[in-house]
Parts: structure tokens; C-alpha cells; sequence
């Protein structure tokens, strides 16, 4: 139970980390309470040459915000889910403001945790592993 004076999303937050809005999720329920997010930002997707870049990894969403709407808009005209909550350390906190108001931000959602697999440097160490020497 929260304590006196403390809101709904506060009482949910660890010590040490903060709950960040990003006002637009993705659709309805794609994700919940628990699921891990990468948050990416696409900068300068107007000016001709966009670029992307990965601003957090593996954040917990806390909550997905009922807005109580079906579906709503993104600033591009895209169209967006609730809101979710995430949360994060206070840098990686400044780090996503910073984003959400210079870039467009999306989230990757992680599944289930595996090894990756890079298939280039699984063949180039294979490439030059010495060979074994054989005896006379």
C-alpha cells in the first residue's frame, strides 16, 4: 500500500529508479506490466537524412497507461497505443527526455532472453582457428 501523499506510480518505484512516460506506446495490448523495452529514436526523420540510434536497453515497463481511448495519433500521424511507464536510472531518465524532444521515439519489445547468434563472427573465427598440428 502507498503511503500518504504518494501517487499510484510512485508507490511502485523502486528506490534509486524513476517511472518515465513515453506518451506513445504501441498498439493496444502489445505489452504489460513486467515485459522488457528497448527504446529507440529517429532523428531528423524530416530533414532527408534520418538516422536511428538505441537511447536505453531492457527496460521494465511498469504499467500501460488506460487512457480510455481506442486509439490516438502520434505527432508524425502514425497511429500509437497508450502510453506506457517504464523505468530507469535518473541518467538513462534525462537521456530519454532528451530524445523524446529532439527525435521519434519506438520501442522494440525483448522476448525471451537467447544467446544471438552473429553468424559474421561465428565464420571468421572459425576462418582463423590455427590448424592442428599433426604429428610426424
Amino acid at each position: 500500500l502507498a503511503g500518504a501523499g504518494i501517487g499510484p506510480i510512485a508507490a511502485l518505484v523502486p528506490p534509486g529508479l524513476r517511472a518515465f512516460v513515453l506518451p506513445n506506446g504501441p498498439p493496444a495490448g502489445t505489452v504489460r506490466s513486467g515485459d522488457a523495452v528497448d527504446v529507440l529514436a529517429t532523428y531528423g526523420a524530416n530533414a532527408g537524412r534520418p538516422y536511428t540510434e538505441t537511447v536505453a536497453s531492457d527496460l521494465e515497463v511498469l504499467q500501460v497507461v488506460d487512457s480510455g481511448a481506442s486509439a490516438t495519433t502520434a505527432t508524425n500521424g502514425a497511429p500509437a497505443g497508450p502510453p506506457i511507464v517504464v523505468l530507469a536510472d535518473p541518467l538513462t531518465v534525462e537521456r530519454l527526455a532528451r530524445a523524446a524532444s529532439l527525435a521519434l521515439l519506438s520501442i522494440a519489445i525483448a522476448g525471451e532472453e537467447s544467446p544471438l547468434t552473429d553468424t559474421f563472427s561465428e565464420a571468421a573465427a572459425v576462418a582463423v582457428q590455427p590448424a592442428e598440428a599433426s604429428s610426424p
